[in-house]
């Protein structure tokens, strides 16, 4: 017995120090340290144990145990980097995006926290092993068939159970009937059930058999998507006939402007105009990646799995904003402009099927004179350029238009430094003011570049208003500015906000409405122009369709009018969230934060109206039904 200890001992604190480097990864998701369910996990390493302990030489089970080690804190170091890039688990749908993703590695490090103890760790085990192999270089252990047997069956058993059972379960959880439903109180973090590397391992074995939640048949949701028509409303048709400006303002924060309001007329003349002159949601909040936002606020919707840029990007949207504004402006000039690369997120695809004319990317834009330093330097490319060559594209005087523009000055990542934005002397206008000065730490001088690149966007609308109103346009035409996300990169929301935790208020972002129309309206009623209930990007195309006096069926969108007294939530798509002013969290089971103003009940309500609607609009993008099916004039 002592012999058999002394030659597989080796097993018990391989087992300890696995558990303990997910664990401990665990803790650098914002998620504790407990697995939920980490039988999953344990079944993998039981058949890693079972296989190891066949072998007879120690010193090849020493090199296999300590070669799963390493393995498990490289993924879990790899991981824990894309989530304190981007706070999003792994999805291996993300490959679509790989080329995008490995664009945000740019200038980031690994998280030494992690990496160092772990690495330790792991060598001290590797030291403790070698040693061990060392004093038993001449021992070979004996033959034993009985537990080989047992070894080989107990190996065979687990690895079909960890196979099989993720995927019947999944199979159970996704065709029930209450599938959607029971997401408000029992979905929970990824990570949080099995770890880091257990769940990209969950994902790998369920991946190939992955059952997409039981959907609507085409009778059963069109009564549901054509059951309410809003034709009427607070500021219905205020607006008819208006131009459309939508701006995605990649990444744009508050803070730059709020933490210097004294400020904020010299650093951000233009943003502080908006804020006086146009209609302002106070509390709108998003938490999705650019591409869901983008397809939000145009779509009002998003399916519950895959992505709208890769896995539908041919579908038929008759319900779309652009396709609906050509509806009521015949002839008028539909077209985006993306200060990026035309492909990225498969935009010039998935943009004519949204009913825009023609998308500009920054490879036609070279040609109108606007700077590609993204290929020159290998910078953001500035918004200030993008809207003073392509203005008279963007803002024609001879008819009707609607501009979809995506900002790109404000995208991380942020350096210490970015030439472009030197030149343009916006450090120098921050250190005359004394604010976000250069130091000698590098988080200081991102949130300083960050800064510098809202000034930017910040010049860049003041090109679009000055213009507007040199044409006698401005008055005649609805102007929205959405921030896709919080500036997530390096956690420069916690960073900017001062906050430690997770919280609602990270997800605080800008939106403005500047429509001179809807703005009299309001103070005729004798109401203020500002926003203070709860928005989010799902509310913008219904808002903006309000404005125009197009009819819509709001069953096809999440969101409702900003002018109305319903209020939206959140469901990340990216980030499979539950979010409002005062809750963060993945059920009701798996709570982040509650304020202090959250009510369950209103949570429920809203959440469940959401939920409802996710039912059929996943069947709208899994079964393409407008492609089939005719979709009645509103």
């Amino acid at each position: 017995m002592k012999v058999f200890f002394k030659h597989n001992f080796i097993f018990v604190p391989f087992v300890l120090l696995a558990a303990l480097l997910e664990m401990y990864a665990l803790l650098f998701t914002d998620n504790g340290i407990l697995i939920h369910a980490p039988w999953f996990s344990l079944a993998l390493l039981a058949v890693i144990v079972s296989l190891t302990a066949m072998v007879r030489s120690y010193a090849w089970r020493v090199a296999i145990l300590s070669f799963v080690l390493v393995a498990i804190l490289s993924v879990d170091a790899g991981f824990i980097l894309l989530f304190d890039i981007n706070g999003t688990a792994f999805d291996y749908s993300l490959l679509y995006q790989a080329a995008d993703g490995l664009g945000m590695m740019e200038g980031q490090l690994v998280n030494f926290g992690f990496l160092v103890p772990g690495a330790i760790a792991v060598a001290g085990f590797l030291l403790y092993g070698v040693f061990n192999a060392v004093k038993l270089k001449d021992v070979k252990i004996e033959k034993n068939p009985r537990l080989r047997i047992v070894c080989c069956s107990l190996a065979g058993v687990l690895l079909v159970s960890a196979l099989a059972v993720p995927n019947v379960l999944n199979f159970v959880n996704t065709t029930s009937d209450s599938y959607y439903a029971d997401l408000l109180y029992d979905n929970d973090n990824e990570y949080k059930k099995y770890g880091v590397t257990g769940d990209v391992l969950y994902q790998f074995v369920t991946g190939p058999f992955l059952t997409s939640p039981k959907v609507a048949t085409w009778q059963d949701s069109s009564e549901f998507y054509f059951r309410n028509k809003t034709e009427n409303g607070e500021l219905f048709g205020v607006s008819a006939g208006n131009n459309v400006v939508m701006i995605l303002a990649e990444s744009m924060e508050w803070f730059p402007v709020t933490n210097y309001p004294g400020l904020a007329q010299y650093l951000y003349p233009n943003i502080s105009r908006l804020t006086e002159e146009s209609i302002v949601c106070q509390n709108h909040y998003s938490r999705e990646k650019t591409d869901i936002s983008e397809a939000q606020s145009l779509l009002g919707n998003y399916p519950s799995r895959g992505f709208v840029c890769n896995n539908y990007k041919d579908n038929a949207y008759p319900f779309s904003l652009p396709n609906l504004y050509r509806e009521t402006n015949e002839g008028a000039k539909i077209n985006s402009f993306h200060n990026n690369e035309a492909t990225f997120y498969n935009r010039s695809e998935l943009h004519e099927s949204l009913g825009f004319d023609h998308l500009y990317g920054i490879e036609e834009m070279e040609g109108y004179g606007v700077t590609n330093y993204q290929e020159l330097l290998e910078e953001r490319n500035l918004d200030s350029e993008m809207m003073d060559k392509m203005k008279d594209e963007m803002f024609p005087a001879d008819g009707n238009f609607f501009s979809y523009i995506i900002s790109y000055t404000t995208h991380g990542g942020y350096y210490d430094v970015r030439s472009s934005l030197e030149e343009k002397g916006y450090y120098d206008r921050l250190d005359k003011y004394n604010v976000y000065p250069e130091t000698d730490n590098k988080y200081d001088n991102y949130l300083r570049t960050y800064a510098a690149a809202l000034m930017d966007f910040d010049a860049a609308i003041g090109i679009m208003l000055d213009d507007l109103e040199a044409k006698d346009l401005l008055d005649s035409t609805t102007i929205v500015i959405y921030s896709d996300h919080n500036a997530y990169y390096d956690r420069l929301s916690y960073r900017g906000k001062g906050l430690v935790d997770m919280q609602s208020e990270i997800f605080h972002v800008p939106m403005f409405i500047y429509d001179t129309k809807a703005k009299t309206a309001l103070e005729t009623a004798g109401k203020g122009k500002d926003i203070e209930k709860f928005t989010t990007t799902a509310d913008i195309l219904p808002t903006v369709l309000t404005l125009l006096g197009i009819p819509y069926y709001s069953n096809l969108y999440f969101g409702h009018n900003v002018f109305s007294d319903r209020e939206s939530v959140i469901f990340s798509r990216a980030y499979g969230c539950f979010i409002t002013e005062d809750f963060v969290g993945y059920s009701l089971n798996s709570v982040v934060y509650k304020g202090n103003g959250f009510s369950e009940a209103d949570l429920v309500t809203r959440a469940s109206e959401h939920l409802e609607k996710l039912k059929y609009i996943d069947a709208l993008y899994f079964k393409d039904y407008f492609a089939e099916h005719e979709f009645p004039k509103v």
